[in-house]
C-alpha cells in the first residue's frame, strides 16, 4: 500500500509520471513477484497526489503492468478531497464516480475512519467512526453495501490500543442495523 507521493511544485502530471516511472522500475525488476501494490486515495494536503480519482486512473493507465496494481479507498481522505459520503445520494454519486473514473474492479481494500475536518478541506485528520464530519450513516451504508461486502476494511482511527474495539463494535452494529 502506498500513497502517490507529492509533486513538490513540479506539477501534477510531472509528479504522476515520476510515480509511474518508479513503479514501472519496481515491477520491471521483479516481473514474477506475486505482489500487488495498492494505490491509496489521499486528502490532497499541500502538493500531494492521489486526492482526485483521475490521478489514480491516470497512473493505472500509464503503468507497464497495471494488473499488478489495485486501489485503497480511504474514507477520511476521499471526504477531505471533496467526495461526499454523507447522504445516500452523495454516497451513491461518489461510488458511481469512483467506478466510472478508476473502476470498482481495482478496489482491493478500504481504510475506514471518520474525518475531523469538513468536506473538501484537503486536511487528513482521522476521527472515530461516527464522531466526525462523515457520520454514522455513511459507515452503515458502507457496511451494508453488497458491492463492498467482500472488500477488506481496515480501521485507521486514532487511539488504536483503546478505541479500535469500540470502533469495530460500532461497525458490526451498523452492518446489522436495519432502517
Amino acid at each position: 500500500m502506498t500513497h502517490l507521493g507529492a509533486h513538490t511544485g513540479q506539477g501534477e502530471e510531472n509528479g504522476l509520471q515520476t510515480l509511474v516511472d518508479s513503479l514501472d522500475e519496481v515491477t520491471d525488476a521483479r516481473p514474477d513477484a506475486p505482489v500487488s501494490v495498492c494505490l491509496e486515495t489521499t486528502a490532497g494536503q499541500g502538493t500531494s497526489l492521489g486526492w482526485a480519482f483521475e490521478h489514480i486512473a491516470w497512473v493505472l493507465s500509464k503503468l507497464s503492468a497495471p494488473g499488478r496494481f489495485r486501489t485503497c479507498f480511504d474514507t477520511c481522505h476521499v471526504f477531505a478531497a471533496g467526495y461526499d459520503l454523507v447522504t445516500r445520494d452523495t454516497y451513491e454519486k461518489t461510488w458511481r464516480e469512483f467506478d466510472k473514473v478508476v473502476g470498482i474492479r481495482y478496489l482491493a481494500v478500504m481504510h475506514l475512519n471518520d474525518a475531523k475536518k469538513e468536506l473538501g478541506s484537503r486536511v487528513d485528520r482521522h476521527a472515530h467512526i461516527g464522531k466526525g464530519e462523515i457520520g454514522e450513516g455513511a459507515f452503515r451504508r458502507i457496511m451494508q453495501d453488497p458491492e463492498l461486502r467482500g472488500v477488506p476494511k481496515i480501521l485507521e482511527t486514532p487511539e488504536s490500543e483503546t478505541m479500535h474495539a469500540v470502533n469495530l463494535s460500532l461497525l458490526r452494529e451498523l452492518a446489522a442495523r436495519t432502517g
